[in-house]
């Protein structure tokens, strides 16, 4: 599912956040130059799918053994589908 847009995905075990628009976040400037409209974009995608994500990309999601193939294919599926529909330039 490429879409050529940047993205970090900064993870300690099952604890994660997703960051567009650049391609690593190391510390809180990096993060503060992702692009924070496109994450909102991509969470009320995940919304809408019925995927609970945290609403800030500041904040981490933990995954889970709860957690299915389902619903990790669900959010995947949702987070691509925001991303594709997006204008161009503007992920």
């Amino acid at each position: 599912m490429a879409a050529s847009v940047p993205c970090a995905v900064n993870r300690v075990g099952s604890m994660l956040t997703v960051f567009l628009g650049v391609d690593r976040v190391d510390d809180y400037e990096d993060a503060r130059r992702s692009d924070l409209g496109a994450f909102a974009r991509v969470h009320r995608a995940w919304r809408e799918a019925g995927v609970l994500w945290p609403p800030s990309q500041f904040e981490a999601a933990f995954l889970s053994t709860a957690h299915q193939a389902a619903d990790i294919d669900r959010a995947v599926s949702a987070f691509a589908g925001a991303i594709r529909s997006a204008p161009a330039g503007e992920c």
